[in-house]
């Protein structure tokens, strides 16, 4: 006779092969045990979570963070994305005027994270899964670059990123945007601050944290262009343009492109091999990651159309994330 087996032993065996699983996922999300068992703040849906973030940069002027609060953050950054629980990083948040909060956005528990100040600190999330990949997504001019907000909230809820970051303030000031006409800008602060150009921020604290969490991981940082104001026909007839902010190309770099042909998302071109603009050679973030021979910054500028085309079109985004989780999945 054949024992007997209970839906007890069942679910015990489940969550067995389920620790055993995550446990193989050595460069992806280790929450702790503490993180798993804290409630969740609220039950949100896509549509929800970017209300929050679009409130969290409606009033925001960019006050520049002290040097021990960007360690402080920076601490904070790597304690979170190696899956400290909550209730002991929510006092210490505030103390630096963010908010920390636990969300569940369908099947997943991310941890949003908010500056309550509105001081330009930036809008983070982070995944809290055991098989995420060692990925970051950016949006550093979410304001200006239209429709790179809304792709990076599609993109981390359809991927499997571990943590993504967006900016709360603009990044021209009054003068500067009417000098540059900026596309798709809902708002200009006197008191700006472009993210990918400035070295003393919590977004660069985030960016630092994340290199020193994922060493052999990667950061997406999201970006849009205008066809129309490029210099070259080579600019004027790309879709995507990678790069590492550098003027070489790895091997990475290499294999996304190639992906990205591939997959028919777009004309994808890269800095400098194909194209000779638009290399991100004065990005602080990939300086700042260079210098910590962090080697997995990949620096995306997308044309008007295609931005549209992934904001609306699921199955591109499919493609792209196909993209991503062949190279570092």
């Amino acid at each position: 006779m054949l024992p007997v087996i209970s839906s007890r032993h069942v679910m015990r065996h489940r969550r067995i092969m389920a620790l055993l699983y995550g446990g193989l996922w050595l460069l992806g999300c280790q929450p702790s045990v503490q993180a798993d068992m804290m409630p969740s703040d609220n039950t949100a849906d896509e549509s929800e979570i970017s209300e929050m973030l679009a409130s969290a940069g409606q009033h925001a002027a960019f006050v520049v963070p002290s040097t021990a609060q960007l360690e402080q953050a920076t601490d904070l950054f790597e304690q979170m994305l190696r899956g400290s629980p909550p209730a002991s990083l929510r006092m210490a948040w505030q103390q630096l005027g963010f908010g920390l909060t636990t969300q569940t956005v369908g099947h997943q528990t991310w941890w949003v994270l908010q500056d309550q100040r509105q001081q330009g600190g930036g809008f983070y999330v982070f995944r809290q899964d055991a098989d995420c990949w060692p990925v970051a997504l950016q949006a550093p001019h979410s304001f200006h670059d239209l429709r790179t907000r809304e792709l990076g909230l599609l993109l981390m809820q359809e991927g499997r990123f571990a943590a993504a970051a967006w900016n709360t303030v603009h990044r021209y000031s009054m003068r500067d945007h009417a000098q540059q006409g900026g596309e798709g800008a809902d708002r200009a602060d006197a008191n700006a601050a472009d993210m990918a150009h400035t070295d003393a921020s919590y977004f660069q604290a985030f960016t630092r944290a994340f290199a020193r969490r994922y060493p052999h991981g990667a950061i997406l940082q999201l970006h849009g262009f205008s066809q129309q104001k490029r210099k070259t026909e080579a600019g004027r007839s790309a879709d995507m343009v990678l790069s590492n902010g550098s003027r070489s190309v790895s091997s990475s770099l290499l294999q996304l492109n190639r992906c990205f042909q591939q997959q028919f998302i777009g004309v994808s071109r890269i800095f400098p091999m194909e194209i000779d603009e638009l290399g991100a050679t004065t990005n602080r973030n990939a300086s700042m990651l260079r210098s910590m021979g962090f080697t997995g910054f990949v620096h995306i500028e997308m044309s008007a159309p295609l931005r549209k085309k992934l904001v609306e079109i699921k199955f591109l985004r499919e493609r792209m994330l196909s993209c991503v989780r062949e190279v570092w999945g």
